[in-house]
């Protein structure tokens, strides 16, 4: 294990000169993006390399630490975001020898355990060169290429040793992970004057080569150009070799013609020059229309952001409609100055909605309140993603999407699931304040992961298509029924879902030999639980309970079967039936209901038993009689537990009378 020596700095006054001559590197270079979460680049003291290196100091304890970075969005408020730093052991904890990091988009630089020195606040979504430098007693700290007020008079005096876990890391610690590109990190082992640092990049600009005379003061270089092919890593262009490795495999882009656009204005100009890769509107700013006219006229897939200047919400009011998207779009307004989960670029109006046609899409972070339709239409090409949205109403006739953690509302319609939507999966989705929560057009479609269908005007789901599977779905406080059945909803399977709170009923059948068997909870509607329209339907295994009126009500129709239930608590009946509904069935009545036990058998088992008596006033034939239990708050002929069963057949009717 090597020790560092103790390093004593204190103020001293020089002066350096550096004469630019020739540039040993060339400029054509790419960026590695990394994606706020586990990108990362290291290389750790125990791994190959010149760990001479890693003291990067000179023996005047001088040093320079030069970055170009580009923040996709600002850096989440008050956490250290990294770019580079060297971490050392320092007795039973780690600290750093330097550390570059952004907070709230400052640049900020340390040196042992200094106090850092801060750049003034700096816009996303342009490169942005941070220089950080320190001449043994000043530290400063440059924004491309202007010097901010340097930190001074004070004394550093550290103790480090290295292990197996010390080293050079970039873009990931402890504190947070940055989400952005890196063009190149440099750094020097003398304190870099003005001239040096503003000739080599910045102001906007990724990193340009720097003047030949700096060469014998490198101590590291990593142009993120390319991963070597041969060993995977990022290859250290100084002579120390300490080459970073990679974790994951990140992304790389051309840092003079990034692959994206960046809507800058809330504007409505069409793109001034379709498909020369830039977008620019008439206005000389990037808007919504201009990134869409710019996508479409590119082959493959194309990436949008937003980054608005001023303060939310920000307010895109389209003239006239919007182009479809026909190509592969990411349209991401997420990382918007003020996002915070819930979105802030609006898109209004009669012709604020989008659709999307291409396919393989994304949209998300995005508020669209068209005001005459549908907010957003997915329709021929699928596999579309659709998350963190707020959205006037959806149509989706394509197949294979994703629809997830959105909000639907304000519209005639929530969602509109049509033919041709099929595999396409809808979760974690606020369905509320539309005329209809969900309509169902489509047939075979399974609806199964859970989404919120709440406070609609009218009914929360509607089913229209055949064979359709509703599961795991929370539908309450609706102002009309929870979910209606039409005639063409016939073979549609209803489970696990929650309908409660709905001012109609829970369910209503209007269609025939519909089976809903399987489990459903059912309850505080302020009609009745179930309403039956249609003859030869099965109703079974339903939890029907503390409903407005009866808990199931046939309305018309006969031959319906409405069996092992459990049925209680509801304002009228356990079971109602209409006049004239189910052959005018009769209820039977209970005469004598007794329990015995033989408490003299020995056990096991004590012996006994229960006994009803009662009678069936009904035409002869053939029937099941099943038996429940109730709390004593039930008192409306209803049945909770199932007891058991008796099955009677015409010839135990006395026909003698």
């Amino acid at each position: 294990m090597r020790i560092f020596n103790n390093v004593n700095a204190y103020i001293m006054l020089f002066v350096i000169v550096f004469t630019t001559i020739t540039f040993a590197q060339q400029s054509n270079n790419n960026a590695f993006l990394f994606d706020g979460e586990s990108s990362q680049l290291y290389v750790k003291d125990n791994d190959l390399g010149n760990e001479a290196g890693f003291d990067f100091f000179n023996s005047f304890n001088q040093i320079t630490v030069q970055a170009w970075i580009y923040l996709l969005g600002d850096s989440p408020a008050d956490v250290e975001i990294p770019v580079v730093y060297r971490e050392v052991q320092t007795g039973t904890t780690y600290g750093t020898t330097f550390s570059m990091y952004v907070k709230n988009n400052r640049g900020y630089f340390t040196v042992g355990e200094s106090d850092p020195v801060v750049t003034p606040e700096f816009p996303s979504f342009r490169w942005t060169a941070l220089t950080g430098t320190f001449d043994g007693s000043d530290l400063k700290i440059y924004l491309d290429g202007d010097l901010v007020e340097p930190y001074s008079t004070f004394e550093i005096t550290t103790s480090y040793s290295i292990n197996s876990e010390s080293g050079l890391f970039v873009g990931n610690s402890n504190s947070g992970a940055f989400r952005g590109l890196i063009d190149e990190i440099r750094i020097f082992d003398i304190a870099l004057g003005h001239n040096d640092i503003n000739g080599s990049g910045g102001n906007g600009n990724p990193a340009e080569p720097f003047p030949s005379s700096l060469d014998e003061y490198l101590r590291g270089q990593w142009s993120f150009t390319e991963i070597n092919s041969v060993d995977g890593l990022l290859h250290d262009l100084s002579t120390y070799q300490n080459h970073l490795t990679i974790d994951p495999i990140i992304q790389i882009f051309p840092s003079k013609h990034l692959p994206f656009f960046v809507v800058t204005s809330t504007l409505d100009h069409g793109d001034a020059d379709l498909g020369d890769g830039k977008a620019t509107s008439f206005n000389g700013q990037v808007t919504l229309r201009s990134a869409i006219e710019e996508a479409n006229a590119l082959a493959g897939y194309q990436i949008v952001y937003f980054y608005i200047p001023g303060s939310a919400p920000y307010i895109i009011q389209p003239g006239t409609a919007l182009p479809n998207l026909t190509e592969q779009v990411y349209l991401d307004a997420t990382l918007q100055n003020g996002y915070n989960g819930s979105p802030v670029i609006q898109i209004n109006g009669t012709y604020g909605n989008l659709t999307i046609t291409g396919g393989s899409s994304t949209v998300q972070g995005l508020s669209i309140n068209n005001s005459v339709g549908f907010g957003l239409t997915l329709s021929s090409a699928g596999g579309n993603s659709i998350e963190l949205n707020q959205i006037a109403g959806i149509r989706i006739s394509s197949p294979d999407n994703t629809i997830s953690n959105n909000e639907f509302s304000n519209s005639n319609i929530g969602v509109d699931i049509s033919e041709g939507a099929g595999n396409s999966i809808l979760s974690d989705n606020i369905i509320l304040s539309n005329t209809v929560g969900l309509e169902l057009n489509a047939s075979n479609f399974a609806l199964t992961q859970e989404n919120t269908v709440s406070n609609n005007v009218s009914d929360g789901i509607i089913i229209n298509g055949n064979g359709n599977t509703i599961s795991n779905q929370i539908i309450s406080d609706n102002g009309g029924v929870g979910v209606l059945i039409t005639s063409g909803g016939n073979n549609s399977v209803l489970s696990a879902n929650t309908i409660s709170g709905n001012a109609g009923a829970g369910i209503n059948i209007n269609t025939p030999d519909f089976v809903l068997n399987q489990e459903n909870e059912i309850h505080g509607n302020l009609g009745y639980g179930v309403v039956v329209n249609g003859s030869g339907n099965n109703i079974s295994n339903q939890k029907i309970y503390s409903n407005g009126a009866s808990g199931v009500f046939v309305q018309s129709g006969n031959n319906n079967s409405i069996l092992n239930n459990s049925i209680y608590d509801n304002t009228t009946l356990g079971i109602e039936l209409a006049v004239g509904t189910n052959d005018s069935q009769q209820y039977p009545t209970l005469n004598i209901m007794y329990t015995w036990q033989d408490e003299t058998a020995p056990p096991p088992p004590l012996k006994g038993g229960t006994a009803i008596q009662g009678t069936l006033n009904s035409t002869p034939d053939n029937y099941k009689i099943q038996f429940f239990a109730n709390s004593s708050t039930s008192i409306s002929r209803e049945g909770k537990r199932f007891l058991g069963e008796k099955e009677l057949t015409v010839d135990d009717f006395d026909i003698t009378g």
